[in-house]
């Protein structure tokens, strides 16, 4: 794709990839509690079904996940998805 291509986002009509990039964000996220690659898949089940989340990965070692998502997410429901698995936000 190149940055001038229309394309159509939930809830969003026809942008361009340069558009797109511009309404689009990422969300760094401090984990406490992951421990495994289980922990990982969870986390990332959880927040890929949230509307607007683009891309999620998580590192259990680290205990970091990072969020692309579009500017409609809000960070508390990505925040309460994670707690309401039993994992704590680290501020």
């Amino acid at each position: 794709m190149y940055k001038n291509d229309i394309i159509t986002i939930k809830g969003i009509e026809k942008v361009t990839m340069k558009e797109r990039n511009l309404i689009m964000k990422e969300i760094s996220l401090s984990i406490k509690g992951m421990m495994c690659t289980g922990c990982e898949n969870r986390v990332k089940n959880a927040l890929e079904n949230i509307e607007g989340i683009e891309k999620v990965s998580a590192d259990h070692v680290s205990g970091n996940v990072n969020i692309v998502c579009d500017d409609t997410v809000d960070k508390k429901a990505i925040e309460s998805a994670i707690e309401e698995l039993g994992f704590e936000i680290v501020k």
